[in-house]
Order: C-alpha cells, then sequence, then structure tokens
C-alpha cells in the first residue's frame, strides 16, 4: 500500500494499492501535529509527499509546520514536487473523489507507483 499526502491548509489523502486503486481517499483539516499523528495510523509500506515551494513561495507558518511534521512522522517518504508528476500521464487519469486535494493525492500515489514498478523492472 502507498499513502500519498498532498499538504495544505485542507490536506489531501489516498491509500493505494499497488495497482493504483484507491482504498482510502479523504481530506484532513487540524493543527499541523494532529493532521501527521493521524496520518501515522494509516498503514503503508510507502509514503509519497507533495512538495510545496520552496522558499518565498512557502511562506504560511501552518505549511512549514505541517511539512516539518510530516518529515518527523515520515522520515523515508519520497517528497515529489509538482513538476515531477503533474505532467505525467497518470496525472490525467480519473478519480471519482470531488476534492482538488484528494485528486491530487491520488493521481500523484499512481504516478509514484509508476515509477517503483519501473524501477522493479
Amino acid at each position: 500500500m502507498v499513502l500519498a499526502i498532498d499538504p495544505g491548509v485542507t490536506t489531501g489523502v489516498a491509500l493505494l494499492n499497488q495497482a493504483g486503486e484507491v482504498i482510502l481517499a479523504n481530506e484532513l483539516r487540524g493543527d499541523p501535529s494532529t493532521v501527521a499523528k493521524v496520518l501515522a495510523e494509516i498503514p503503508a509500506e510507502d509514503v509519497v509527499i507533495e512538495q510545496g515551494p520552496i522558499g518565498y513561495g512557502r511562506s504560511s507558518a501552518y505549511l512549514e509546520e505541517l511539512d516539518f511534521r510530516l518529515k518527523e512522522v515520515f522520515p523515508n517518504a519520497t517528497w515529489l514536487r509538482p513538476v515531477e508528476w503533474k505532467g505525467t500521464p497518470r496525472a490525467q487519469t480519473p478519480v471519482n473523489e470531488k476534492s482538488v486535494h484528494v485528486k491530487d493525492a491520488v493521481r500523484m500515489g499512481r504516478e509514484h507507483i509508476h515509477c517503483l514498478n519501473r524501477a522493479q523492472g
């Protein structure tokens, strides 16, 4: 299972199986510590997190704190910049969720699974 996280004031979350099928998809809101603790309870073998803009673009104290907490909880997570996945075919796949944050989490998770499968041959 892959846990995909699109961090934000509203955090998109998706748990996908190795075929890229959605097992769980939802949004989380709350203080960064609580959001990270809730996410840590989701059973996953791998975690992928969208990396927000660095420096001037990531000026929100909330987002900086959330990134810090996610790095604490998921020290081995893969962090992907939007440019690394949004231009791929997986970024265009249909998702039944309404929230753009959840759609992004699902699609980023699918791209991550695709890259893992390609690396394994």
